[in-house]
């Protein structure tokens, strides 16, 4: 343990649709605080919004646990959509003249979750939180992706997806344009409705919000065990679409016969491992399943300690990413 990293912090944050997580370290990464907040999506929400949201996060640190700015030595954010120039000036205009304002790194949540999965080895990371996407890195240190596109023209497979088709395919058992489903009851007890068409002004109005619709997943997936068909083919065709991005990423950024590891990470894979064996039952096995925890706030400190030069012990690193 260097002594010189003592009193010098690295608060790194990761912006998560659902929710956001905080951990601040020393450069020696033990942890001096750790803390969950409310989610938010930057690329949706107004300059001034997503100023105070920051601002509100860093200084509540500085207030009650540092009293003093001038420790803090970078500020890491890992945010959805940050991997594009202007999702990326939009956090960083957050500091913008403030003492902070040269110390804060943006990387995309992408990025910052594959550090923390695959830190110094190779593999594809498969995302289905309230997004989706797969992304990976190449032996030429080059960032390739599939999906994460967003909730309005992609995302699919994720849990907004999922709950999403919920709602519409309760809609549609009310109407009478599919066969009953139990969704209709399992969702209006969810939101205290009397019928499932009172869904329909709270969502335009944006009473439910995004993370309530990724929600409504949990609800699709136990009515699928409860033997509900149109849950089930709702669960089916987020298992089809989460093997897209595999054989994607198979297909077009891996040398035919070279293994690959695969690691599943997001609230959806956490929660319903059913999901998960129904996409092993049809990957066959070339691809080599890693079952590991993921946090993507440690991954994004470990860049930046690289960044800074440090050097510490890779025994260390490697504890600090296993959390």
């Amino acid at each position: 343990m260097n002594r010189n990293y003592e009193n010098r912090f690295i608060i790194g944050i990761d912006c998560g649709g659902t929710k956001t997580d905080v951990l601040m370290t020393d450069l020696n990464l033990k942890i001096c605080y750790q803390e969950k907040f409310k989610g938010i999506n930057i690329q949706r929400e107004s300059e001034v919004k997503v100023k105070y949201f920051f601002y509100d996060i860093v200084f509540e640190i500085i207030k009650h646990i540092i009293n003093d700015i001038g420790k803090i030595e970078k500020i890491v954010i890992g945010a959805a959509g940050a991997g594009r120039d202007v999702t990326k000036k939009k956090i960083i205009d957050s500091f913008r003249n403030t003492i902070l304002s040269e110390r804060v790194v943006v990387f995309s949540d992408m990025y910052i979750a594959y550090r923390s999965a695959f830190y110094g080895d190779r593999g594809i990371l498969v995302n289905s939180g309230t997004g989706s996407f797969a992304y990976t890195i190449n032996e030429k240190g080059q960032e390739i992706r599939t999906g994460g596109w967003g909730y309005l023209v992609g995302d699919e497979g994720s849990g907004f997806d999922i709950g999403r088709e919920g709602i519409r395919t309760a809609l549609k058992s009310f109407d009478g344009r599919l066969e009953k489903s139990i969704l209709e009851k399992k969702i209006c007890s969810r939101f205290c409705l009397k019928s499932i068409n009172e869904i329909i002004p709270l969502i335009y109005d944006e009473k439910i919000t995004l993370s309530d619709i990724s929600m409504v997943s949990s609800l699709v997936f136990d009515a699928a065990k409860e033997g509900d068909k149109q849950a089930k083919n709702i669960i089916k065709k987020a298992v089809d679409e989460i093997i897209l991005h595999l054989e994607a990423m198979e297909r077009n950024f891996y040398k035919k016969e070279e293994p690959i590891n695969i690691i599943f990470y997001g609230g959806v894979f956490k929660e319903n491992k059913d999901f998960i064996r129904a996409i092993e039952e049809k990957i066959g096995r070339r691809f080599n399943i890693i079952k590991r925890d993921i946090f993507p706030v440690r991954g994004a400190i470990i860049t930046i300690i690289e960044q800074l030069g440090l050097r510490l012990d890779n025994k260390c690193i490697k504890d600090f990413l296993s959390g």
